[in-house]
């Protein structure tokens, strides 16, 4: 599917609203549990954001929602395992935005092609990302840190290859002329881990997978890529405070998607209740205190979104030779 279909169905999806309420109120859909596999391990901020909206999701859609974790490949093992999913919303996929729009672009003989084979729900979530380094570095600002990398080799921990840490990180080394070794993990729960344990020296992070080691003084939080302070961490400095770029760290986002063919009264009736159930005053309350920013965009947002995303990392991986392996 090209650009231009792949937005134009997902605007088509939201033309569809009203009827997908009438199938709703007429109980066509759902008539069993749906299967949602977050293709990251429990603990990261991706996993948190679902967990927390299941339960009002639950409720608006008179089904539970059964989160399967299933990791590997930097998500493309879940992804792949959904967009070859029977399309009669049963199976859906919860994952971050280099899962739709960086993976297809990255690998060689792609698991799936974004646009054909899922039909976007909308972003659900986002987060800014925390730049992290273990305390034993010595670097307790990012002008100390430049300046240790710069002197010696540092080490530094991704989500996998592709994935926000790793296209994030060697966009930061190229901003600064520093040179950095990527270690990729399975997640970003055990990549945050890995820097808590001196496994590397640095990587980054949303604040709900960092704030735990950060208090406990094994992590020291240096930057925040965000427009302001963060509730979280208020003494955090965002790199414009550090006269650097806003975007330096592009941010997390978190999305659902069903795969591609889902009727499209079976999409729209999916994403009005993702989006009723993330105006809920308690599940607000919940992600806000887990660190985590509501989005709430339609169907055609997303997709959007995954367009902008494959224009501006497919930029990045070309100028930096980024690799899948």
């Amino acid at each position: 599917m090209d650009r231009r279909s792949f937005l134009a169905a997902a605007a088509g999806f939201v033309a569809t609203g009203a009827s997908a309420e009438r199938a709703g109120a007429q109980g066509s859909y759902p008539q069993q549990p749906i299967r949602v596999v977050v293709p990251f391990p429990a603990g990261g901020a991706v996993d948190a954001s679902m967990r927390i909206i299941e339960p009002r999701l639950r409720d608006l859609l008179g089904q539970p929602l059964v989160i399967e974790n299933k990791a590997g490949a930097n998500g493309i093992l879940g992804a792949a395992q959904v967009a070859q999913a029977t399309p009669d919303g049963y199976t859906l996929l919860f994952a971050p935005r280099e899962v739709y729009g960086v993976n297809p672009i990255l690998q060689a003989k792609p698991a799936y092609d974004a646009r054909r084979d899922f039909a976007p729900l909308g972003i659900a979530t986002g987060a800014p990302y925390l730049l992290i380094a273990n305390t034993g570095v010595g670097a307790r600002s990012l002008d100390e840190l430049v300046a240790k990398a710069k002197s010696t080799s540092l080490a530094y921990s991704s989500f996998g290859h592709g994935s926000m840490a790793h296209l994030n990180i060697e966009s930061f080394a190229r901003h600064f002329g520093i040179k950095l070794l990527h270690v990729p993990y399975r997640g970003s729960a055990p990549a945050v881990q890995a820097v808590a344990t001196g496994e590397v020296a640095l990587s980054i992070s949303t604040p709900p997978a960092a704030v735990g080691f950060i208090g406990d003084g094994k992590i020291v939080a240096l930057a925040v890529g965000a427009e302001r302070r963060i509730d979280l961490l208020p003494d955090v400095p965002t790199f414009v405070d550090l006269k650097q770029p806003a975007d330096l760290l592009v941010p997390a986002s978190f999305a659902l998607a069903a795969p591609g063919r889902t009727a499209p009264e079976i999409v729209a009736r999916l994403s009005a209740a993702l989006t009723s159930a993330l105006s809920h005053p308690e599940t607000v309350e919940r992600l806000r205190k887990a660190g985590l920013e509501i989005v709430a965009s339609s169907p055609q947002g997303m997709a959007e979104a995954i367009e902008s995303d494959m224009v501006r990392f497919g930029q990045l991986i070309r100028e930096t030779g980024i690799k899948a392996d």
